[in-house]
């Protein structure tokens, strides 16, 4: 008998538009022999909206994600209920079995949106809440890595709540120990929105102003000049690496107008890396994926360098758009795009039957 998926995609972060292309995507490599999708949107106000089962022929989701009828997730019975709201008690939609969410950034890939799984006792595909908090968070996903010896970019932590004064101290010890440029990142985005690179003081201040925009904590960090590395990840409690990929901008570096809007940026897959180093890649990453509690997926992203090889970041669910390097690199690997949703998939209830054997009562 064929299970109930939920589809959630959208959100409300700086990365919506990128979610509804991924969705697209997930939505059309689901085996519709196994599961029956249901579609949730959440619009940018953070609304969620039931928007159908199984819709045919839809290639644009941004067209479709504010006609739906609201609606809720209830907790009340053994498998979770999906109902719209309305007057009176709301109609009843279906009871779920699992869900697929393809959010990216705040709201969505931060431990929020699972958190909301977990208390509905719903299984999910992806990172579980501790491990999606703490890789969203830039500042926390470093330390952590540092402290389990892997390599990191250096860098300070400014808060939007500190005095201007001691804003500008740290700024000028990120100045005086890495020089410029300087990159300035939102601590808790993704897709490379709110970055920019600093090659003085007016454009690093211009650089913080910006990012404080999207974040109330930002990082700066070291320049690094080197070759952008990726790696996939997948598995529960014995993952795999795939083999890593490679992304060569077309700007200065791949910022979100490099990723999705400007022609010109490459993608290398496999990397052209000797075997030494791809297979020292793959272990790091999969290292970097077990130190944070990853299960599911991951895409770790790296900097190859004269002087060695860093982590820069995690994405806990990276991009399933056309032209995203998860899906490529393990396709590169010898799995097919749906291959790689139905074992996510799997991951989710693999998990989920696990879980269920420990004792919830004392």
């Amino acid at each position: 008998m064929k299970k109930n998926l939920l589809l959630v995609f959208g959100g409300r972060s700086g990365e919506h538009e990128v979610s509804l292309r991924s969705a697209k995507n997930v939505y059309n490599a689901i085996d519709r022999q196994r599961f029956d999708v249901y579609l949730m949107g959440i619009d940018k106000r953070g609304n969620f909206r039931y928007l159908g089962k199984n819709l045919t022929g839809v290639e644009d989701f941004s067209k479709i994600i504010n006609a739906g009828e609201e609606c809720t997730l209830t907790f009340e019975s053994s498998r979770p209920e999906l109902i719209t709201i309305g007057r009176g008690k709301g109609r009843v939609i279906t009871r779920l079995d699992v869900a697929f969410p393809v959010l990216h950034g705040t709201f969505g890939e931060d431990g929020t949106i699972q958190g909301l799984f977990e208390m509905a006792n719903l299984p999910y595909v992806g990172g579980g809440v501790l491990a999606s908090s703490v890789c969203m968070d830039k500042e926390i996903c470093k330390r952590v890595l540092r402290d389990n010896n892997l390599p990191i970019v250096p860098f300070y932590v400014l808060m939007s709540y500190m005095s201007v004064s001691l804003k500008n101290r740290i700024m000028r010890q990120a100045i005086g120990e890495f020089g410029f440029p300087i990159f300035i990142k939102p601590a808790n985005l993704g897709s490379s929105v709110g970055i920019s690179k600093a090659k003085n003081p007016s454009q690093l201040r211009k650089g913080v102003r910006s990012a404080f925009t999207y974040d109330e904590k930002i990082i700066l960090e070291k320049s690094i000049t080197g070759r952008e590395i990726e790696c996939a990840v997948m598995g529960n409690e014995k993952p795999i690496a795939a083999v890593p990929g490679e992304v060569v901008p077309v700007n200065e570096f791949y910022d979100y107008e490099a990723k999705y809007i400007k022609e010109g940026s490459r993608t290398i897959v496999p990397a052209d890396l000797d075997r030494k180093t791809a297979d020292r890649i793959r272990e790091m990453a999969v290292k970097a994926y077990t130190s944070c509690g990853l299960e599911g997926m991951a895409r770790v992203d790296f900097f190859l360098t004269s002087r060695g090889i860093y982590i820069n970041e995690i994405n806990t669910i990276p991009g399933f758009t056309e032209i995203s390097m998860f899906p490529m690199m393990w396709k590169a690997s010898g799995l097919s795009y749906k291959d790689i949703i139905r074992r996510l998939i799997d991951l989710a209830f693999e998990r989920d039957s696990r879980k269920a054997k420990l004792v919830r009562s004392y």
